[in-house]
């Protein structure tokens, strides 16, 4: 199962719970999402292609009145759900049947959506001959674009890109995201875009590498890091 699209009604992400990228047949998974402003809830949407369409995995979790959840899945599929009560629930979809191999799809393109007053769009190259596998990410401020969340992995000579934007009156965006690089340490990329002040970034990376950046000017920033061996 291959993600194509994960996006939030409302609330946040939870730090460090984003939803996977890819799921392969006869493994699981899971991901969060909360509340992020007095008295409201979470809602949001997950979608995953299988052969012959999408899994669609949907889930509102209000400030008054009962949670909700719907499963929807392609002629073939059955999707069956256990648990979700409470403020601070705990839900499970088991998707079975259709065909046994399951293809990795192209992601589909994110609608267009009105720019938000701050935004970063972070690019991170891997020029280190290793694989970049993602350990942790966290806003402090901000939400996640929809549909533009950390990859879990950046392989060896490509890049990974993901966005934050800011969520509220006068308000920036500021995060960070960490990988670990096979065999060498932790590659950790920071951005803070703030409303009233000029933007900062931070890359840390292992003994015998660097971090290069380019960009990252501008109330709606794009920013771009380079990670190579010395």
């Amino acid at each position: 199962m291959q993600r194509v699209w994960a996006s939030l009604a409302h609330g946040c992400w939870t730090d460090g719970q984003l939803p996977t990228d890819y799921l392969p047949s006869g493994k699981s998974t899971a991901w969060g999402s909360q509340s992020c402003g007095f008295m409201t809830g979470t809602e949001g949407e997950a979608d995953f292609a299988v052969d012959g369409g999408q899994v669609k995995i949907h889930w509102d979790n209000p400030w008054a009145g009962s949670n909700s959840y719907s499963c929807s899945v392609p002629d073939g599929y059955s999707c069956t759900r256990n648990g979700g009560s409470g403020d601070n629930a705990n839900v499970a979809f088991t998707v079975t049947g259709g065909p046994r191999r399951l293809k990795a799809l192209t992601k589909a393109h994110s609608p267009a959506t009105a720019q938000a007053a701050r935004s970063t769009y972070v690019t991170l190259n891997n020029n280190t001959g290793s694989l970049l596998g993602r350990t942790y990410d966290r806003l402090d401020g901000g939400i996640w674009t929809d549909n533009q969340l950390p990859p879990g992995n950046i392989p060896p000579g490509r890049s990974g890109s993901w966005q934050s934007e800011s969520d509220g009156f006068m308000t920036g965006t500021e995060g960070e995201v960490q990988y670990l690089l096979a065999g060498a340490g932790y590659v950790t990329v920071h951005w803070n875009n703030p409303y009233a002040g000029s933007n900062s970034y931070s890359c840390t990376v292992p003994a015998h590498h660097t971090c290069s950046r380019t960009g990252g000017g501008g109330n709606n920033a794009t920013v771009a890091f380079t990670v190579s061996h010395d």
